[in-house]
């Protein structure tokens, strides 16, 4: 079986029973993280080293971890004059921009990792794909962090921006080619919930071509949905 979650956001714990639980029910699943899997808790990196290592887990990219492409090769460089000179403000806004976002966790358990752990952690990042095109239980998706924006029939996947793949918000907007499935978190679904004038409640939400699966595992009060790509069933840690 082929699963998807997303946005884990460091809740080591809650990967951690995930993978527990896919284990015990189903020895040979594929899993996908939908991004976002570092941030605001301090379990990020523990995450990502743990998921480099099983090759029955994948990783796409997420706003988050393309924060951290951006400002890791810098900041992990030994501090000498020549790499001070080239800490710019365009540099120093990218760290306070990942901060202010919840970066502070990982930059924080980064400093207990060592250079090996380091390098490894931002080589997997930039090894990371941004979408993923899955067949499963007689169905076709398209897994992504945050949906596709700019969606054009005509467009083929290679030919949209990268912002595309990790920014989009409007989920009435988000649409696939007909006959597949577009599988997206970044975007909670308690928010989504109430841009559709609905009662927030942190479940996956099925729409037409359309799934989304952040169910604020990052915030207080959040779950982590997990999604059975086969069978379309969904459960939660």
């Amino acid at each position: 079986m082929i699963y998807a979650v997303s946005d884990i956001h460091g809740r080591w714990e809650k990967y951690r029973a995930l993978l527990e639980r896919l284990s015990r029910e189903d020895p040979d699943y594929t899993l996908y993280l939908l991004g976002d899997s570092i941030d605001r808790d301090k379990g990020g990196c523990r995450i990502l080293l743990d998921a480099m290592k099983r090759p029955n887990v994948i990783s796409l990219l997420g706003n988050h971890e393309f924060s951290a492409a951006v400002c890791l090769p810098w900041l992990l460089q030994d501090v000498t004059e020549e790499t001070l000179s080239a800490v710019d403000q365009e540099r120093i806004t990218s760290v306070q921009e990942w901060i202010f976002n919840g970066g502070a966790s990982t930059l924080e358990e980064l400093r207990e990792l060592n250079r090996q752990e380091k390098a490894a952690i931002l080589d997997y990042i930039r090894d990371m794909d941004v979408y993923a095109e899955v067949e499963a239980g007689g169905r076709s998706f398209l897994l992504t962090h945050a949906g596709l924006d700019h969606f054009q029939p005509e467009k083929d996947l290679e030919d949209y921006a990268l912002p595309d793949f990790l920014f989009g918000r409007a989920f009435a907007e988000q649409r696939f080619y007909e006959g597949e499935f577009l599988v997206f978190g970044h975007t909670p679904t308690r928010e989504i919930h109430r841009q559709l004038g609905q009662s927030p409640v942190d479940n996956v939400i099925f729409g037409e071509n359309k799934i989304a699966i952040d169910c604020a595992c990052g915030y207080d009060g959040g779950r982590l949905g997990c999604l059975n790509l086969n069978t379309l069933a969904v459960f939660y840690l």
